[in-house]
């Protein structure tokens, strides 16, 4: 069986180089079965990010961890390669266009990735198409770019992954963000 690591080995890659050359892809798993393919993925030596988040059950003040896209996992790989993903037990299929797998964009992915590690509440949500565009300035999450919204009172900062057409929602204090129109004016 060929792994990414030997063709990384072929190309004279380190692993770090390569998982930085490597776009990443949307992977479509079971329903409930997201931890377990990712741990089935690490196994088989694959960069895999699972979102998770801590938000407010309903009507409780505890938190619970959950899946911030639920079905959905990203793995790192060369898409060439597709057998060690695809046969791995819960995987349904590789998110794709015309039977072509589709990289998710480097920069929502990385927006994703940071919301992950800065371990704020988020929220998944609907997808939101429409919206000014903002720019978070500082804390954690300073740089990542979102679309502002509001829910009642509150300000929250949309973060989407448009080829899953899927989005999170984390609150944010409004000082903290600026608007990426203003920023491009400047």
């Amino acid at each position: 069986m060929v792994t990414e690591n030997a063709v990384c080995t072929e190309y004279g890659l380190n692993e770090t180089t390569a998982n930085d050359l490597l776009p990443w892809y949307a992977i479509r798993v079971m329903s409930n079965r997201e931890r377990a393919v990712a741990s089935l993925l690490q196994g088989r030596g694959f960069p895999v990010s699972l979102p998770l988040c801590r938000c407010r059950r309903n009507g409780t003040g505890r938190r619970k961890e959950s899946v911030l896209f639920p079905g959905y996992l990203f793995c790192s790989f060369n898409r060439h390669l597709l057998l060690p993903i695809i046969s791995v037990p819960g995987v349904v299929h590789i998110v794709c266009r015309q039977q072509v797998p589709v990289a998710v964009d480097a920069v929502e992915m990385n927006a994703v990735r940071r919301l992950a590690e800065a371990g704020l509440d988020a929220e998944p949500c609907a997808w939101i198409a429409i919206g000014e565009r903002v720019r978070i300035r500082e804390g954690p999450m300073a740089g990542v770019e979102g679309t502002l919204a509001r829910e009642g009172s509150r300000d929250r900062i949309v973060i989407s992954i448009s080829l899953l057409m899927r989005s999170v929602m984390v609150e944010l204090d409004r000082s903290a963000v600026e608007s990426i129109a203003d920023c491009v004016m400047a």
